[in-house]
């Protein structure tokens, strides 16, 4: 069944991928299958011209004509009440509310897309219901409202499965894998899209087969893997060129100028971010127009043209904020923030990224427990530059309590799911207060133990480029120190059997991340029996260096006293007991040693 007979501007998403942005952007499908003709007389003559109104408002949809679409549906919907056409109705009310989701109203959208549901109900219209159940999605996904979204697309996918609308199974894996990808799973985006693209292939829908295609580039382009991604959109480009697909031409150029980007082609990124902005401000899509405008800046900022970066930030908040993309407004947050810590602006840089993480954790309530982690791993940065700038302020205690609150509402909340199912929607719920100094020293006071928290912060690359480290003690004093983590390349010889993605497009992985790695083979490869002389105690001597020589003054010299080590990132599978130092004592001989996920 051809795609069109299952939707009318039902979602397929082709998106972009630009410092850890999520943002997708919409493309609306075929229209439903061609409604029959009837003979030009009385009732059925006016029956006939809302028909044909109808299909004259999808096609100045599929044109971006959306004000005069709107126009178009509300008179053809005023002939179908008047004929008493209710299948004709709930597509009509169906494809306003797409038209309101394109132009960012989504409240609009809601509305009409409640009128639909129900009256497709009534008529038991079984298509309709799945074509509007994914359009209710396509709303919550925008709204970065991601649990409703989800929830409405597998309400969906058995029904047309039921029908056996391959084509608009493939439309429901397409928007899943956007949403996929959006919290932060790139791997299972990309099975998704994939799934998707082998239904539209059996339809020989050229025009959906080329959004599949620009979704199977982002995934790529989330993965890493530039040249492949570039590869898919270009394929993109040419299909959307072909069958005239103006909305798509837009995005994909977008997406293309994000490649360029991340290759540092800046010209080329500009050049092809500034052709997709054209035809955007064309459309008058402004959920697209606000994305250009953020890549536009992240640009200029890479260039160091700092004032012309800001000035597009400020264009698309502006933008985001209007529509109520929240998720988008996280992104837009973090990458102002860091132009205005590059640029020198440290006091409106911290204000900004305070002002981002706001946005992000609320973006949180409702998610499973692994999509609180990994939309949390997608954004980190936001909370690595805030450290940065407030540790560049001789604030360090502030930056604690920022290391803190990005790691400790996730644990809060798997408690939680512990105790019960009301416990977990409870915490889900509650607007828990960050973390303050006092709250970190009663810890550690309560605990009558040393509390040393790591927080790895990433430079402009996304490699890790410094080490933060405090030490709280019992009595509440608190000391910080940091290590420079590019010290490491000189122990690249050691690692690089450890090391993964060197020789692919992948992005490398860090090279603590390969000594952290390093460090437990040299212990796995002993086992069972390990003793001082049997241990290759080259790597764990390094991760003693840099973990623990730079606080060891800070440390308890009582072996019974309590060291409780909060990690990040890689150290979490550090092997702290048996870390090495120089005189070849294990850490565990020193110090009673416990590890936690957070402070809280």
């Amino acid at each position: 069944m051809r795609l069109k007979n299952i939707s009318s501007c039902l979602l397929l998403v082709g998106f972009i991928l630009l410092n850890d942005e999520t943002q997708f952007i919409k493309f609306p499908s075929r229209q439903l299958g061609l409604l029959p003709v009837l003979a030009q007389t009385g009732e059925e003559s006016l029956a006939q011209e809302a028909r044909r109104l109808y299909e004259l408002g999808y096609e100045q949809t599929d044109r971006g004509e959306f004000q005069e679409a709107l126009a178009t549906f509300d008179r053809a919907l005023t002939m179908a009440l008047q004929v008493g056409d209710r299948r004709l109705e709930g597509v009509i009310l169906n494809d306003i509310a797409v038209v309101y989701r394109i132009l960012g109203d989504y409240p609009q959208a809601l509305q009409f897309l409640n009128q639909a549901f129900t009256l497709r109900q009534q008529i038991n219209d079984r298509s309709g219901i799945a074509q509007t159940l994914v359009n209710f999605g396509a709303v919550y996904q925008s709204l970065a409202d991601y649990p409703q979204a989800l929830d409405f697309y597998q309400q969906a996918l058995p029904i047309v499965q039921g029908e056996q609308e391959q084509d608009g199974e493939a439309v429901i894996l397409t928007n899943m894998g956007e949403l996929y990808r959006q919290l932060g799973q790139p791997n299972k985006a990309l099975a998704s899209f994939q799934n998707a693209l082998s239904l539209l292939e059996k339809e020989g829908d050229q025009w959906a087969i080329g959004i599949a295609l620009a979704n199977i580039g982002a995934a790529y382009d989330a993965l890493g893997e530039l040249s492949q991604s570039l590869e898919f959109y270009q394929k993109s480009l040419a299909i959307a060129t072909e069958v005239q697909d103006t909305l798509g031409i837009g995005q994909t150029w977008i997406n293309i100028g994000a490649i360029y980007e991340k290759l540092a082609d800046y010209p080329q990124a500009i050049q092809a971010y500034q052709q997709g902005l054209a035809v955007m401000r064309e459309l008058g899509d402004l959920d697209s127009i606000g994305q250009a405008f953020n890549n536009l800046g992240s640009v200029h900022r890479r260039m160091g043209e700092y004032s012309q970066a800001l000035e597009f930030y400020e264009r698309a908040l502006e933008i985001r904020e209007n529509i109520g993309n929240r998720a988008g407004m996280a992104v837009t947050l973090q990458n102002k923030g860091l132009a205005l810590f590059e640029a020198g602006k440290l006091p409106e840089a911290t204000e900004t990224l305070y002002a981002g993480i706001d946005v992000l954790e609320s973006l949180r309530p409702g998610l499973s427990d692994l999509n609180k982690v990994s939309i949390f791993d997608k954004y980190q940065s936001t909370y690595s530059i805030l450290q940065k700038a407030l540790i560049a302020q001789n604030q360090p205690e502030k930056a604690l309590t920022v290391a803190e609150r990005g790691r400790a509402r996730a644990f809060v909340e798997l408690i939680a799911k512990r105790l019960s199912p009301e416990a977990a929607q409870e915490f889900s719920d509650r607007q828990i207060p960050p973390p303050t100094i006092q709250d970190i020293q009663q810890v550690a006071a309560e605990q009558n133990a040393t509390l040393v928290e790591y927080s790895i912060v990433v430079d402009n690359s996304a490699k890790n480029s410094s080490l933060l480290i405090w030490v709280v003690k019992p009595t509440g004093a608190i000391a910080f120190r940091e290590v420079d983590l590019s010290l490491l390349e000189g122990f690249r010889d050691n690692l690089v059997q450890f090391l993964v993605g060197e020789e692919t497009d992948a992005q490398p992985e860090p090279l603590l991340t390969a000594l952290v790695r390093g460090s437990r083979s040299s212990i796995t490869e002993t086992l069972p029996t390990i003793s001082p002389g049997q241990v290759s105690n080259r790597k764990l001597k390094k991760l003693h260096e840099l973990l623990i020589n730079p606080i060891a003054d800070l440390l308890p010299t009582n072996p019974e006293e309590k060291v409780i080590f909060i990690p990040h990132k890689e150290l979490f599978f550090v092997p702290f007991p048996a870390l090495i130092d120089e005189s070849d004592r294990y850490l565990i001989e020193k110090h009673t040693i416990l590890t936690a996920p957070g402070i809280q």
